[in-house]
């Protein structure tokens, strides 16, 4: 008897360290279709916003917001920018802050209801994707929490074949889903 409960206290910790995919550690499955996405400006600090872009629930064909000089699409998983066939070439003033925010909010009551929309995890990730191309960009321009994505833009040119793409990870940080195994095999091994 005292082994089988060993042997079964043994097979729930295994089982307890493969969390569900909306805690795992590696990216969640979340994504920005379904969610509210609001676009705006900020410039010349981040705390101004002298131009909002609108507001979108996100489709599964993604979202497009004309925003100034530049076209924004958002789809699952990525937030791009790139020139709006109104220009030819742009080039944000260089000031403290000229960019974009991007902020997520949950999307219909629908979700809530138990319809297909997926939950709204908390951003815990931006990279920049390796297509991207945008001379003087780089991660340093990217500040997120876990509702926004903001870039900074102040200097930088963009010119007709230019984009930048960024990569969304969604889910707890993986600080909180350590803490959540080592709780859980606490729980079970004691």
């Amino acid at each position: 008897m005292r082994k089988q409960f060993t042997l079964w206290r043994l097979l729930l910790v295994i089982g307890c360290v493969a969390l569900p995919p909306a805690l795992d550690s590696g990216p969640a499955r979340a994504q920005l279709t379904g969610q509210r996405v609001t676009v705006d400006l900020r410039y010349p600090t981040d705390t101004r916003v002298p131009s909002k872009y609108g507001s979108q629930i996100v489709p599964a064909k993604g979202a497009y917001f004309l925003a100034g000089p530049c076209g924004i699409k958002v789809t699952t998983s990525q937030i791009s920018a790139s020139l709006s066939t109104l220009y030819n070439k742009y080039t944000f003033e260089n000031t403290v802050c000229n960019g974009y925010r991007l902020t997520v909010s949950a999307g219909t009551l629908r979700q809530l209801k138990g319809s297909q929309t997926p939950p709204l995890l908390p951003i815990s990730g931006v990279a920049v994707d390796p297509q991207s191309h945008l001379p003087g960009f780089d991660g340093s321009r990217i500040t997120f929490t876990s509702t926004y994505v903001q870039v900074n833009l102040a200097g930088l040119t963009f010119g007709t074949g230019d984009k930048l793409i960024l990569d969304l990870t969604f889910g707890p940080p993986p600080r909180v889903v350590n803490m959540m195994r080592q709780g859980l095999r606490h729980m079970l091994l004691h």
